[in-house]
């Protein structure tokens, strides 16, 4: 159960998103420079334009960074780093579409009721 904490919410939304991930897609764990590589590209256009980034591509890279956690410990602030700042673009979006389709109010309801 959510209790909170960073941790917490960080392994709930990555089972959400990693659901979303289509299952007959083969996946190829990254190298090491690989990953370096694809941070430096990502942070860059996270900086400079990461409206113009779909949902999708946001889910997938947040996804190839927890990947690059384990394929090259020595940068893994540098990895999470990105992977949060990812999950906080998602966050964003997805409060923007509550709100502009006028669902906060059902959303709060629903959560009191444990509707979750």
């Amino acid at each position: 159960m959510f209790d909170g904490s960073f941790h917490s919410y960080n392994s709930r939304l990555f089972v959400t998103l990693a659901a979303d991930v289509t299952p007959q897609e083969v996946k190829h764990a990254p190298t090491g420079a690989q990953c370096q590589a694809d941070r430096r590209l990502w942070i860059a256009e996270v900086s400079n334009s990461a409206s113009d980034l779909d949902y999708h591509t946001l889910t997938a890279r947040e996804l190839v960074m927890g990947d690059c956690i384990s394929v090259d410990p020595d940068n893994n602030p540098l990895y999470m780093s990105l992977g949060y700042q990812l999950i906080a673009l998602q966050d964003i979006r997805l409060r923007h579409f509550v709100e502009r389709h006028g669902l906060y109010d059902q959303f709060i309801k629903e959560d009191k009721e444990g509707k979750r």
